[in-house]
């Protein structure tokens, strides 16, 4: 009975926490109430109960974490640069449109037309205007930008793509 409400006490936490630690605890528990049905003694209750939760927290655990639990993603601002966006209205040279990367809809600028529906690549943040370019011309602007000169570390206003993208997408355009 002890491991019983155990078990339960700690299905109840688990779903407060959701780290899975609680979960797998609670399955030593439920090991150790089987052995006691089977009417073996505490002692023995108990060494079930410490090796099926470890057990189960050491390898099930970081399995289910990995499995279950999205990875943390960095939502600021310059974590898009490089990133692939959908045009959902036309961006012109004269015009600023909107783009949507995952859930977030941002104002666009670009140096070319370019339609609904197209993919671009985010090469810079201006405030809160994205600076991007059609997916196909993205090497060209690159080039533009590893000409310019780096901006000075006070200015926040603007920032640059890293150059390491840069290698990233002109292997990716190499294997496409």
């Amino acid at each position: 009975m002890l491991w019983a409400i155990l078990f339960f006490s700690l299905i109840l936490v688990e779903a407060f926490i959701g780290d899975f630690s609680a979960l797998t605890i609670s399955i030593g528990a439920l090991a150790a109430a089987g052995v006691a049905f089977f009417g073996l003694g505490l002692p023995i209750q108990v060494v079930v109960f410490t090796l099926v939760s470890a057990g189960f927290l050491i390898f099930l655990r970081p399995y289910l974490r990995k499995k279950l639990v999205p990875p943390h993603k960095d939502f600021t601002a310059g974590s898009f640069i490089g990133e692939t966006a959908e045009v959902i209205e036309k961006i012109t040279t004269d015009k600023r449109g909107r783009i949507k990367i995952g859930s977030e809809i941002w104002f666009a600028e670009s140096s070319t037309d370019i339609e609904i529906g197209e993919k671009v690549i985010i090469l810079e943040i201006d405030s809160a205007i994205m600076k991007v370019v059609p997916q196909d011309d993205v090497l060209e602007e690159l080039d533009k930008l590893e000409e310019k000169t780096t901006l000075d570390s006070k200015d926040s206003s603007s920032l640059n793509l890293d150059l390491d993208k840069k290698d990233i997408l002109k292997k990716e355009r190499e294997d496409f």
